[in-house]
């Protein structure tokens, strides 16, 4: 199977999942992260808000800690430092997934200690 076609299979796979186990899943990943020494320490994480079925971190998002979320602008992704506390709040962007605000402040790459980002599928060993 190339490529392409093991890409669609897991993603039509995790689309089938009931949402009971998506959310039992989330949530067992939010913990990890939760323990995770790195994700403690860091002091500005890039990450995602979840769509299409991927792994939800709202819960993480509410934590009150520097963020960077992306923001679609055309064909770019703009990284925009984001608190749970910003006056500006999260709202649905132009492909009708979450996003920060144009206003709130860019961030700066070389202030990034952690990204996390979503992928189709791993192994039990992650």
């Amino acid at each position: 199977m190339d490529k392409a076609s093991q890409r669609r299979a897991l993603l039509k796979a995790r689309q089938a999942m009931p949402q009971r186990i998506r959310q039992e899943k989330s949530a067992s990943i939010c913990q990890h992260l939760q323990n995770w020494p790195t994700f403690q320490q860091s002091k500005l994480t890039l990450a995602y808000c979840s769509a299409n079925g991927e792994p939800d971190l709202s819960p993480l998002l509410q934590q009150q800690r520097s963020w960077g979320l992306p923001r679609c602008e055309g064909k770019k992704l703009i990284w925009h430092r984001w608190f749970p506390t910003s006056q500006w709040p999260l709202a649905p962007g132009s492909f009708g997934i979450t996003e920060p605000h144009p206003k709130s402040p860019v961030v700066e790459p070389h202030k990034v200690d952690l990204i996390l980002v979503p992928c189709i599928a791993c192994d039990i060993n992650g």
